[in-house]
């Protein structure tokens, strides 16, 4: 299992260094949607996230943060 709090600060922090905003922007349900240069990302609310969704919402954030940005 993957923190939640963990995987938002590490989305935020290798936007910050492409000089990317990561903001929260709305919440929808059980989620907050992230917004990453117009890319939104959905990220449940859960304290923790399994690792393959974990996994899938890191590859989703590739196309603006880079391949391998989370490794």
């Amino acid at each position: 299992m993957t923190s939640r709090r963990w995987l938002i600060k590490l989305m935020k922090q290798a936007a910050e260094r492409k000089n990317i905003r990561c903001d929260s922007i709305m919440q929808r349900g059980s989620h907050d949607i992230f917004q990453l240069d117009g890319l939104m990302i959905p990220i449940p609310r859960h304290n923790e996230i399994d690792n393959n969704l974990a996994n899938i919402i890191c590859k989703e954030a590739e196309a603006k943060l880079g391949k391998g940005w989370y490794q």
